[in-house]
Parts: structure tokens; sequence; C-alpha cells
């Protein structure tokens, strides 16, 4: 493809090949957060110009087009302020780059540092499924095929060990050690590793996708554990890959359960993992530790939302002795928090 600014495509190609992983030693969970909001601004001036990506000029990509995204985000995509706020820090990253490396740059990487953040509510809203609900997305797929069994093996070990959807698809399979105590190791936030083990309820299911998908493959292989197929062999699952999977067996079991929100998303099977622990007699610092918790007040959230159940419950039971108290009939858990939602969503 002939590019209508080369200066531009090779400054993006360096950043993301050469100044992040050489440079700036950013772990590859960063890059990929780094590539994903460039990747969906370039796609919004693509998109509104009507042009090819080849076509996007460095002129293109100004204040007006960078605002205008950002506010789809909040008002077209329904993203959270914390959510477009990370977006417009990873742009603001290459264009201080790419300012660094080529003068012409520097007044357009100026005008967008006039875009300020944007500033949303102090307390923040996090969604948990209730038993009945997980156990209903668990239990749609059918492991008679083998795109089936993989579609519940990745559901039900994304839940079981609470992994956050780039820690699952980044599992080898010499992070698995079945012998003895079944364990996985996952790698984390900030190149950090945690071992968690997992559940004699998910194990019957993960060893027969092994069977079927990595036969006789030895325990010290470096192939990821979840793949796709393309030109090039086998590559790692992508976490959009994992996102269409939840989306699509979440649908199909509100078909079944209205209680179940029309909008499912992976992060929401580790905060239910994490809240079904707690309510059962976890300890709140077995959870943090098993969620790979930097801080103890981060698994609070946990804690915060059980009194608001308990509070909900409260306040249906007084309803049904009050007819003039509503009831709240919402069957996902909704709970509020400061700040270490950042944390918790991958955000900081």
């Amino acid at each position: 493809m002939k590019l209508a600014d080369p200066p531009l495509f090779r400054l993006i190609h360096d950043f993301f090949m050469v100044h992040l992983p050489f440079q700036k030693k950013c772990s590859p969970h960063t890059i990929r957060a780094y590539r994903k909001s460039l990747t969906m601004f370039l796609e919004s001036v693509k998109a509104a110009r009507r042009i090819s990506l080849g076509q996007v000029t460095l002129d293109m990509l100004d204040r007006n087009a960078l605002v205008a995204f950002l506010d789809s985000l909040v008002k077209g995509n329904g993203n959270s302020v914390t959510t477009r706020n990370h977006r417009l820090h990873c742009i603001r990253a290459f264009f201080s780059y790419a300012a660094n490396v080529d003068m012409s740059f520097a007044s357009h990487h100026g005008s967008l540092q006039t875009i300020a953040d944007a500033h949303g509510p102090k307390r923040q809203i996090v969604d948990f499924l209730g038993e009945s609900q997980m156990n209903a997305i668990l239990d749609q797929p059918v492991a008679r095929t083998p795109k089936g069994l993989r579609d519940k093996t990745i559901l039900i070990l994304m839940y079981d060990i609470a992994a956050r959807v780039d820690e699952l698809t980044g599992i080898r399979m010499k992070d698995l050690n079945l012998d003895g105590t079944p364990i996985v190791a996952l790698h984390g936030k900030g190149d950090k590793t945690r071992v968690v083990p997992i559940s004699e309820k998910a194990l019957p299911h993960l060893k027969r996708y092994l069977s079927a998908f990595h036969p006789g493959q030895e325990s010290s292989s470096v192939e990821y554990l979840f793949f796709t197929n393309g030109l090039g062999g086998q590559r790692r699952m992508t976490t959009d890959n994992v996102r269409r999977i939840v989306a699509k067996y979440s649908a199909l079991a509100r078909r079944k359960d209205k209680s179940i929100p029309a909008r499912v998303h992976p992060h929401m099977f580790r905060h239910s993992r994490a809240m079904h622990l707690y309510r059962n007699g976890m300890d709140i610092v077995l959870v943090s530790q098993f969620l790979g918790h930097a801080h103890l007040e981060t698994t609070m959230i946990y804690a915060y939302a059980d009194a608001e159940m308990k509070r909900k419950a409260i306040a249906l039971a007084d309803s049904k002795r009050d007819p003039g108290i509503p009831a709240d009939k919402s069957a996902v858990f909704r709970v509020s928090n400061e700040e270490e939602l950042m944390r918790l969503h991958g955000l900081v």
C-alpha cells in the first residue's frame, strides 16, 4: 500500500517496535494498551474521512479529530471517563515520542497537550454476576464440537482462576502443572507472576481440552494454551476473541434469564469469582493474594460489595412488608468504590 505520509508510519513503527519494548522496557501488556489506543484513533479518523489507513496523514490527526474521538468513547461507546483519559494518555505518549525524534511533530504535540483529562464522579460502579447467572453462562457452550470445547474451557478457566483477559491469553503450556495440586502461573501487570490453583470442577474440562488441542505436547512447551490458526500457523488468541466469546454465550444465556446484563465483559468474570469466594467464606487477605493485588485496600471493594448486597436484601425484605417501598429486583450486584477501580481494571 502506498502511504500518503511515510514519516508518520515510520514513527509509529519505531514507537511500538523499538521505543516501547527496548528503550522504555515496557511490558507486552502496556504495549498492547498503547497500540490499541492509537489504532482506535487512527480508525476513527479513517472512518470519519472515508479513506484507507494508508491515506491518513499527520495533519488529519489534529486536536479536533482527537477530541471527537475521545467524545465518541464516552458518548457513543459508553466507556468510562477513566478509559477515555487512559486512551488520551497513550496517544499523547506517541506524539511526545514523535516530537522528540522529528521536530515537525512538535507543534502538533503541543496542540494535543492542551486537551485536558475529563473528570467523572468520584465514586464508580463495578458489576458482579450472581452464581446462578454465572453458571447459566458457563453452561451455554456445547462441548461436543472442538469449538464448543474450546469456548467452554476458556469461560470456565477464566472464571475459575479469576484471570484478567490478557493473563488468560498469555498462558503457555509450560505455565501449567497438573501433577499433584493443579496450578497455573499467570503473568500479570508489571511483569508480575502469581501462581493460582485450578479447582477440581475446572480440571476435567481443561484436561479434555488439552487432549483435543495439545495432544502429546511436552509440558515444557512454550506454545500458548489458547490459540487461533492463521496463514502463519498458530498464534496467541487475542483478547478481542475472548471478549467476543463472552458476549456470544452471555447473550445466549440471557434469552433464558433476563436478569443477566445485556453487556457482560471478561473482567466481570474476575469480579464475580472474587465476590463468590468472599461470600462463601474466604478471608479477604486470601482473596487479595488470589487476585494478585499489591494492596489489600484494592480487594476491600468486595467487602464493600457484600455490605451493599446485604443492604439490598434488607430493602427487598422491607418492601414486602411495606408496599410503599419499591423493590429492587436487579440481579446484578453493584458496588461503589473510589479510585481503586483504576487498579482493578488495569488502568494504572
